[in-house]
């Protein structure tokens, strides 16, 4: 558990400055509230802290109506404790004078890093992900798909407040921070073998193989417990994990990386 906090408060602290030092020296727009504050600072001239605080307050409201009690409070931290950081390192003043390139790779390296260390202690960075969660929860849309809909909105009004060279800018920081916080989440292959213990098994092949298109080969042991095993692709990862601790809350999941699969159906 006290890991778990210190990763926490330091995803959160990386994230933090890494907005402060560099995303926000060079108008970098990547999404979420942050990002929209600087969008809307340079248009309207508003006060990042104090539209980033707005925001905060309003969307933990609309998370109060939309979500449920389980996703509201994986959100609600993160949604609370980043924008304290932004605030309270936006006093420190570093005059850094870096080149936008060494600008883009250190705001790649914190907000990755940070942004890795928040997801793997199970809870979100909040902001713009509740609203991709509550149009996931409520439309045929993908948690993927919303979350590209939601950043990418943004991200496509700081190309016409700030013009293509920066939005070229955002979208290599925001492609790279992705495949820094998979790598730090998934690890580095392709594909994942999971091993996963459970009295319903029935409803989770169902659910891999009507709902995934997955193959899956079934253990038999002594116990009640069937083991399940189940190759697959990264991209569908979330999908089986979140799938299947929905339908058995007391489920044992092991996953290992598989380098080399050869054959048809997986």
């Amino acid at each position: 558990m006290k890991k778990k906090i210190f990763n926490l408060i330091l995803g959160s602290l990386c994230c933090a400055i890494g907005y402060n030092f560099f995303m926000l020296e060079n108008n970098f727009v990547i999404g979420d509230v942050s990002g929209l504050a600087i969008v809307v600072n340079k248009f309207l001239g508003i006060d990042i802290n104090l539209f980033i605080m707005i925001s905060t307050v309003l969307l933990i409201i609309i998370a109060v109506i939309f979500l449920d009690q389980e996703d509201f409070y994986n959100m609600l931290i993160g949604t609370i404790l980043i924008p304290i950081f932004i605030y309270l390192t936006s006093f420190i003043k570093l005059d850094l004078e870096l080149t936008l390139p060494l600008s883009t790779v250190c705001a790649i390296a914190l907000t990755g890093i940070g942004s890795g260390l928040i997801y793997k202690t199970g809870f979100s960075k909040g902001g713009s992900d509740i609203i991709a969660l509550i149009l996931y929860k409520n439309t045929n849309l993908s948690l993927a798909t919303a979350n590209i809909l939601t950043d990418g909105f943004i991200v496509f009004l700081g190309l016409f407040v700030f013009g293509v060279n920066l939005f070229v800018y955002n979208l290599l920081i925001l492609y790279i921070t992705e495949k820094i916080v998979d790598y730090m989440l998934i690890g580095v292959s392709n594909s994942k073998l999971f091993y996963i213990i459970t009295t319903k098994d029935v409803e989770i092949k169902k659910y891999l193989i009507n709902k995934l298109s997955l193959g899956v080969t079934e253990i038999y042991t002594n116990n009640k417990e069937r083991c399940l095993l189940c190759l697959i692709e990264n991209e569908k990862f979330y999908m089986v994990t979140k799938g299947i601790e929905k339908i058995d809350k007391n489920i044992v999941i092991s996953v290992s990386d598989a380098y080399e699969t050869y054959g048809g159906f997986r």
